[in-house]
């Protein structure tokens, strides 16, 4: 080609008859160029599988975390649950007896002053165990001003069954107060205790009491 220079690179070369050739020899290929510290990338499956693994272990551990919390927490509500239930369930208890006392307590004629109950508005109590049969009476129990029972409250409701006369050996049968008994006067008892926590316990009882 006109105004172009070509350079061909010479060799010599060796012929087998031992005379060296001036045949010129084409230059050697060009190969990749060479970078200093350049490796290959990796897969792209092996380039995200420790992320991926790191994502599952990191969402198994806050599973498990949050599965104990949840197990603390709920335990330790049920277990304020009953023992604030466990606390009501005595002051309910406590209530009937307080009235089996207070029905003893009007029987005699003695004033039930001294007790912790009020009487209903009008007062109902005394006409409900001595005289009205199945017309019930509810009464608030005054609890203990202690800081266990300053937000509980009580109420007791009782109710004048019936009356039957006494046979047979009324030894066996004596009344509360001495002498022997003649009749015997049935009561149903029944006392609600509310509390913090939506807590309620309710305990009813059959009384009989001998006249």
């Amino acid at each position: 080609m006109a105004g172009t220079e070509k350079r061909m690179i010479h060799a010599d070369h060796t012929t087998s008859t031992g005379k060296r050739s001036n045949r010129p020899q084409p230059p050697p290929a060009a190969g990749p160029p060479f970078r200093r510290g350049f490796c290959s990338p990796a897969p792209f499956d092996e380039r995200g599988i420790a992320l991926v693994t790191a994502l599952v272990i990191t969402l198994a551990v806050i599973v498990l975390i949050s599965g104990v919390l949840y197990v603390v927490t709920q335990s330790t509500v049920m277990s304020g649950a009953g023992k604030r239930y466990t606390t009501a369930s005595e002051a309910a208890d406590g209530s009937i007896e307080i009235m089996k006392t207070a029905i003893q307590s009007i029987a005699r004629g003695e004033d039930i002053a001294s007790l912790p109950i009020a009487d209903s508005t009008p007062p109902c109590l005394a006409d409900a165990i001595l005289f009205s049969d199945n017309t019930p009476c509810s009464a608030t129990l005054t609890l203990p001003s202690s800081d266990l029972f300053s937000r509980y409250s009580a109420s007791v409701t009782v109710t004048r069954l019936y009356a039957s006369p006494l046979t047979g050996s009324r030894i066996e049968f004596p009344k509360a107060y001495g002498g022997p008994a003649t009749t015997a006067i049935y009561y149903r008892i029944n006392a609600v205790v509310t509390g913090e926590g939506n807590a309620k316990a309710e305990t009813s009882a059959l009384y009989r009491h001998v006249f």
